[in-house]
């Protein structure tokens, strides 16, 4: 289960990036939030699927449920979680680390 906890940060981390991009003031350029838009949705479909291709840990149904569901709440998250001020310092730190910002 922390392996799952860390592919679902890294989905939220990435979608907080985005959005923390959107929001600055001024913003990158159209072309960069485009392709940076389409890497965190390769990441969050890659994950996605990575997860739904596994095995159930056990043959839990219940983990597998998670597992899907979690990337979903992961990408939500990330676009909503930087519109609090100051409530995301990592997803601003990743968007200024890839020049985003």
């Amino acid at each position: 289960m922390r392996v799952v906890r860390k592919y679902r940060e890294l989905t939220r981390l990435v979608w907080a990036a985005f959005t923390a991009a959107v929001r600055a003031d001024p913003g990158p350029a159209i072309w960069k939030l485009v392709l940076f838009a389409l890497v965190a949705l390769g990441t969050s479909l890659a994950v996605w699927v990575w997860f739904i291709i596994s095995p159930p840990i056990g043959g839990n149904l219940r983990t597998l449920r998670t597992k899907r569901y979690g990337v979903l709440v992961a990408v939500a998250a990330g676009l909503t979680i930087p519109w609090l001020e100051k409530a995301d310092i990592w997803g601003w730190w990743l968007a200024d680390l890839v020049g985003l910002l």
